[in-house]
Formats: structure tokens, C-alpha cells, sequence
């Protein structure tokens, strides 16, 4: 048996698998590779029909001074990152949208579970690859269903700018020596054109999930 947890994202309209992967865990990191998976395979959906899992919507009571000041709590990694790319964003509250979410989860860990005995997969680096080069093709060929109208509402987006939206991000200041420190992380800032520097500045900091980072001003 694989230690892991399955993520993948049906298409409400025709039954189509649009990504899947196993990951040692259901957390930001899984949730935002299987969102790079989409947009690369796919476009820019409409909107994402989810569970309320804490790593896609504020499930904490906890709210800081600056949240209350304006009203609303700050979204999650992967809420930002979806309202960033125009992504509508809707939880399932019933226990019927929640059951028809897990019904066809139910469907697809069966088959996966019996097919992966069958092929002899025994890592996480296998069955991802499996799922990509022979499950998912063999899956949409049988279950995928007809539609009305044969135009897609995926919106195409550019390998740059899913690099770029799909990350974590967080707000910082720049140090006096033109740094900015995250946790036990120094990244420091090359001077901008005519040696003028960002000491004080208020900067974003984005981590992407190639493991590089980036900072970002106005």
C-alpha cells in the first residue's frame, strides 16, 4: 500500500477527469499543484465547486486586529490564487452537494485502487505517472458524457502566468540592507535601474512550487 491521499477535479458538465494526482497529503501544496495540473491541461475554469477543507476556506474563528478593521478575514493560499485568477470559488454546505462530490471520488478510488493491484504500482513517482500517461485518458474514454454544445468554457492561460499566480504569497517589508526576511529566509533584492534601493518598503514575496522565489513591488 502507497501512503497517500488522491486529489482530482471532475468537470460538472460532462463527467470529465481533469486532473488527478496522489500526494503524501491534502494540504495548499496538493490543492495548487492539482490546480497547475488543470490550467495546464485544461484553461481557466469558471468556477471550482469544492469541499470546505481548511486549505481552501477560512474555517478558523480566529480573526487579527487588521481583519476586524476591514471586515473580512484574509482567504487562503489557494483562495487567493483562485480570486487572483478570477476563479469563482463555491463550497459545498449540504449534505447532498457534499455527497454528490464524494460519490464520484467513491467511483474513481475503486477503479484506481483495483487497476494500480493490477499493473503492480508500488510508488508515489509510478502511479502519479500512470495516472497521467494511461488512467486519466482511459477514465474520460468510458465515463465522460455527452453535452449539449460542444464549445469549451475554459479560458486558455499562458505556462508564465499559471508559474507566477499558482504560488504561495505573502506580505513583507524590506530591511535597511535591501533584504527581506521570511521565517529563516533571507532573500536579498538587487538594486533597481540608477542604484535605488527598497529599504522599508512594503513588497510581495512570492514562493512558487518549483521551489524559486520572486519579490514583487507595486
Amino acid at each position: 500500500a502507497i501512503p497517500c491521499c488522491l486529489m482530482a477535479a471532475v468537470d460538472d458538465a460532462d463527467n470529465t477527469l481533469l486532473g488527478a494526482l496522489f500526494v503524501p497529503a491534502e494540504n495548499s501544496v496538493a490543492y495548487l499543484r492539482l490546480l497547475t495540473m488543470i490550467l495546464t491541461r485544461h484553461g481557466l475554469p469558471l468556477a471550482v465547486y469544492h469541499d470546505r477543507h481548511s486549505a481552501l476556506v477560512r474555517t478558523d474563528q480566529h480573526w487579527s486586529l487588521e481583519e476586524q478593521l476591514q471586515g473580512y478575514q484574509y482567504p487562503t493560499h489557494v483562495g487567493r490564487v483562485l480570486a487572483e485568477l478570477g476563479v469563482e470559488s463555491i463550497p459545498a454546505y449540504s449534505p447532498q452537494a457534499k455527497g454528490r462530490v464524494e460519490n464520484r471520488f467513491a467511483l474513481l478510488q475503486d477503479r484506481l485502487i483495483a487497476e494500480m493491484s493490477l499493473e503492480g504500482i508500488a510508488s508515489l513517482e509510478e502511479a502519479n505517472a500512470w495516472l497521467l500517461t494511461t488512467f486519466i485518458d482511459r477514465y474520460n474514454q468510458r465515463f465522460r458524457k455527452p453535452t449539449a454544445s460542444s464549445e469549451t468554457t475554459f479560458v486558455p492561460i499562458a505556462a508564465e502566468t499559471i508559474h507566477q499566480s499558482v504560488c504561495f504569497a505573502y506580505e513583507a517589508t524590506v530591511g535597511n540592507d535591501n533584504t527581506v526576511r521570511l521565517g529563516g529566509i533571507i532573500l536579498d533584492i538587487p538594486p533597481a535601474p540608477k542604484n535605488v534601493g527598497f529599504a522599508r518598503k512594503r513588497v510581495f514575496v512570492k514562493q512558487h512550487l518549483d521551489g524559486t522565489w520572486s519579490v514583487w513591488y507595486q
